[in-house]
Parts: C-alpha cells; sequence; structure tokens
C-alpha cells in the first residue's frame, strides 16, 4: 500500500513498529518516521493498518501534539464494529476527522493497488481522500466515476443485476478464506450485501431514481437482517454522514432493489412475511452444477408461502423490473 502511495505522487512519512521493514521505501521517496508522532507531523492525512483497534489505539492515543488541524484520520484496518465506534471516540477526542476505510483483498491486489476499498466517513471529505483510495486500491463504492453508467442503465429502462466477482483480479469477500468451498459461502451473499448498502448509502438510487438493482445467485434469506442492520444505523445517526439522503434505506430498498431466492431456501417463507414478497424473485442458477434446475420449479411450488407470492416470485416482480409486464 505505502508504495502504491508513493507510485502516485503522494507524499509519504511512514512509521512500522518494525523500522526495518520500512527502510526499503525510501528508495521511492518515503520518510521513514522514528516514531508515531513524527510520522503524523503536519500530515494531511493520517493512515493507519495495524492488527486490531486495540494497537491502533496505543499507537494514536498518545499523538496530542503535531496534528494538523484539519487532518483526516483514514482508519483501513478491519477492526469490528465495537472497534471502529472505540476509534471513532478516540479521533474526536484528538480532534481528527475519522473515515473507516478498511480494505478486501489479498497480497497480490495489494501489491496491485487493487484492493477494494469500504469507505464510511463525512461526505464533506471525499475529494480529499480520493487520491489515497484510487492509489491503494479500485474505485471505492462511493466513486461519482460510475454515475454515467447508473444513469444510463436507468434510461434503457433495464435492471443492473449483481453477483460477486469469479476474477481472479478483482476482490471478493471469499478471499479472506483459503479453499474455494469456504470462499463460496462467503462471496456471494457478502457482495450482495455489500453492494446493496454501497448503492444506498452512498446516494445511488437518490440520483437514478427509476434505476432498479437484482441481486442475483447470492440466496436471499439475509435481506430481512440486512434491513433491520440498516435500520439501526439510520435510527442511531440518520443521514449525518450521507447528507444527500432523503429517505430511510428501506425505502430505497422497496423502491428500487429486487433480490432472488433459490427454490430451495428454508428462509424464504419468514423473509416472506417479515419483508413482503414485492421484492423478491426466483433463479435457477443455471447452468452452474450447484443450482438447482432443473428441480428448483418444484421446489419453489412447494414452499410453504401463498400462492400469490409464488407468482409474484416467479413472474410479476421480474416482470415489473426488466419491463416486459
Amino acid at each position: 500500500m505505502a508504495r502504491n502511495i508513493l507510485r502516485a505522487g503522494l507524499d509519504l512519512r511512514i512509521w512500522n513498529r518494525t523500522r526495518d521493514k520500512a527502510a526499503g521505501l525510501t528508495e521511492l521517496g518515503a520518510y521513514v518516521a522514528a516514531d508515531p508522532a513524527d510520522a503524523v507531523l503536519g500530515a494531511d492525512l493520517i493512515v493507519t493498518m495495524l492488527f486490531d483497534a486495540d494497537s491502533i489505539a496505543d499507537v494514536v492515543g498518545p499523538l496530542t501534539t503535531g496534528l494538523s488541524g484539519d487532518a483526516i484520520w483514514v482508519q483501513m484496518s478491519t477492526v469490528g464494529v465495537d472497534g471502529c465506534d472505540r476509534l471513532a471516540e478516540l479521533a474526536e477526542g484528538l480532534g481528527l476527522t475519522f473515515v473507516d476505510a478498511p480494505v478486501l483483498g489479498s497480497k497480490k491486489q495489494a501489491e496491485d493497488g487493487a484492493l477494494t476499498v469500504l469507505a464510511s466517513g463525512p461526505d464533506r471529505v471525499r475529494d480529499r481522500c480520493a487520491g489515497l483510495f484510487d492509489a491503494v486500491g479500485g474505485r471505492t463504492l462511493w466513486h461519482e466515476d460510475y454515475l454515467p453508467l447508473w444513469k444510463e442503465i436507468e434510461k434503457l429502462g433495464k435492471p443492473l443485476s449483481t453477483h460477486d466477482s469469479a476474477s481472479a483480479s478483482v476482490p471478493s469477500f471469499g478471499d479472506r478464506m483459503d479453499t474455494h468451498v469456504s470462499g463460496h459461502i462467503l462471496s456471494h451473499p457478502f457482495e450482495a450485501m455489500a453492494a446493496m448498502a454501497g448503492l444506498i448509502w452512498f446516494g445511488v438510487f437518490e440520483q437514478c431514481p427509476k434505476l432498479k438493482v437484482i441481486h442475483v445467485e447470492g440466496d436471499g434469506g439475509w435481506t430481512p437482517y440486512w434491513l433491520q442492520r440498516m435500520e439501526q444505523h439510520w435510527d442511531f445517526s440518520g443521514n449525518s454522514e450521507h447528507e444527500y439522503l432523503t429517505r430511510r434505506p428501506t425505502e430505497y430498498f422497496r423502491s428500487n432493489v429486487c433480490v432472488a431466492f433459490r427454490g430451495d431456501e428454508p428462509t424464504m417463507k419468514a423473509a416472506v412475511e417479515l419483508v413482503g414478497d414485492d421484492n423478491f424473485t426466483w433463479d435457477s442458477d443455471y447452468p452452474h452444477p450447484d443450482g438447482t434446475y432443473p428441480w428448483g420449479v418444484e421446489a419453489m411450488l412447494k414452499q410453504p408461502i401463498p400462492k400469490e407470492s409464488k407468482r409474484k416470485l416467479f413472474w410479476d416482480n421480474a416482470a415489473r423490473v426488466f419491463n416486459l409486464a
């Protein structure tokens, strides 16, 4: 990550707990600091990438001098919700603007500057963070370069379908695991959840109100939980970090999103009862060997949901979203 920041032409002062590991970066123009306070002296962006929240707090907590008055702390480790809340509180005490920006990807993707950056922070600091994010990763979920594509798809009146990446060059949640099976378990539903949250929270549906999105081949039983999770955060902080949002997350979901179920999912009944039957459809995953073709239709017919709901999942909802009705 440090090498890619330097290659992007950004000034870099770096501190590492094992100094020898950072020494090689001097050839690329980095200043290797003697301690964390030396590293952050006058910095516009402060980036942390350490093992866990405790390690980060131990390093950043004592930094009470030398901080720029408008410095942004970009926290790029994966620390969990509690860890993030703790570090955000620490940032407030130090007078730093906090951006939580964990990354996804393998060592090779880090070397190639192809990490996925899952950034969350005040809208007003996007532009100041953009150079850093572009240096270490592909475009972030909030990147405005995608907006013309969303608008063109919206004009076509056809839906955008999301699916986990099957490319060795594009990072996935499944990269966290060491086998195909374990990676496959994570990748499809988690990528769908991340895509839904990004499209909602970073204002794509606010700017493209007629754009329809279908999350396919990632199951559907997670949908009630994910709406609940987003609603919890809306209840806590509303649109304080996403000022452009004018509606609750579930309202955007109901107007713009559809999730495809497998025919054999035992969670379908509960999901339909909790969310309703207007935002689900059905897929067979044909021709993948782990799909439900050709027995998926029979499995759907046996689902313990109302006949009217089956019709919506089989036809009505998809016909509406694809403008076939």
